[in-house]
């Protein structure tokens, strides 16, 4: 195990064994060389546990990075979160062909080397933007931070994040996010005049309700009402939310409207939209916003942006309110759509004279 000196002149050795070779380095703190005594002592420990034996006799050897994500990653995010399970397993398979044959208890150099490769096909090779690169980075940390705490069997899993060095900001740069995007009233118009009476009611549904695609495909009639929707998070009926929490969104009048058009197209069916899957929801509307000629190259999901836009900045709802019905868990994400905008701020300089 490492340990640590005091020197005559008041600094700090360390000394450690790695590789059957001493090493040493010298510290100027004694907080410093403390540190540094952890590290060096964990990865000692790491290496003594892999190398030690099983009851067998054969030695141990440490899972896979492409064995924990299929047998033991997945199943769990697909429990806790199975919304996203498809974009995260796209995620981890695009990471495979460099990540995959490393074991969880390699060195983080070689974690590192393999990162620096990854990263330099993705944004070299591949031509994806820093923004999709920081999204695969966060979930190949995600798996690796889940084997870090399986601290039960250092056989199989890894003591602490092999990645934990890397800085994503430093190492790749800032990302500065993006305007949210947003459709104006009159485009969701002719989008919906371009869609035909069922598209066109699912799209009136979604920009005044916030759900999302998922929450609409999975939605039973029966929790549908003049007055409201109930977005229920129950997984014994079938139903999940992102949150993993129920909410309940009011309906205003054109929501009422597109809701009964949609409940009238065949009411034996369980489900309120039963003609589309994910991939033809999506597709539909990227079809039906071109057929509009609308030049905001929004998706579905901007329908949804655009809802909570509106409560934000327009309706001028409070931001826990807004949170609430769009089914968000923290503040600052709600926070994102709070853009002031000149009208805005024109109103607000105006109503100082009332105040007088």
């Amino acid at each position: 195990m490492a340990n640590k000196t005091k020197k005559p002149n008041g600094r700090w050795r360390v000394r450690w064994v790695e590789d059957g070779r001493q090493h040493n380095q010298t510290c100027l703190t004694e907080k410093e060389a403390n540190s540094l005594v952890r590290i060096k002592s964990a990865l000692e420990e790491e290496r003594r546990i892999s190398r030690a034996p099983d009851e067998s006799g054969a030695p141990r050897v440490a899972m896979l990075f492409e064995q924990f994500v299929n047998e033991v990653y997945l199943p769990l995010y697909a429990e806790k979160h199975p919304r996203s399970l498809f974009k995260v397993t796209y995620q981890l398979e695009t990471a495979m062909p460099l990540f995959g044959r490393l074991r969880l208890s390699d060195r983080p150099s070689s974690w590192e080397k393999a990162w620096d490769k990854f990263k330099a096909k993705r944004l070299e090779e591949d031509g994806v933007g820093r923004e999709t690169l920081l999204a695969e980075f966060s979930t190949i940390r995600a798996a690796l931070n889940e084997a870090s705490q399986k601290k039960m069997s250092l056989e199989l899993y890894c003591g602490r994040n092999p990645l934990a060095a890397v800085k994503f900001a430093s190492n790749v740069g800032k990302i500065e996010r993006a305007t949210i995007l947003r459709f104006s009233n009159e485009e969701v118009d002719a989008i919906v005049e371009a869609s035909g009476s069922y598209n066109g009611a699912i799209w009136t549904l979604m920009v005044n309700t916030g759900l999302r695609r998922g929450e609409l495909l999975q939605l039973p009639r029966r929790l549908c009402s003049d007055r409201e929707i109930e977005v229920r998070h129950s997984p014994a009926e079938g139903l999940t939310t992102k949150t993993g929490k129920t909410r309940f969104i009011p309906l205003n009048e054109s929501a009422r409207k597109a809701l009964r058009t949609l409940l009238r197209d065949e009411p034996f069916k369980d489900r309120l939209v039963h003609r589309h899957t994910e991939d033809s929801l999506s597709r539909a509307f990227t079809v039906d916003r071109i057929a509009s000629g609308v030049t905001t190259k929004g998706s579905l999901k901007h329908l949804r942006k655009t809802f909570i836009s509106n409560l934000v900045n327009g309706a001028g709802v409070s931001l826990h309110t807004a949170m609430e019905l769009a089914g968000h868990t923290q503040m600052k994400t709600t926070q994102l759509y709070l853009v002031g905008t000149d009208d805005q701020r024109r109103k607000a300089v105006d109503a100082l004279e009332s105040l007088g």
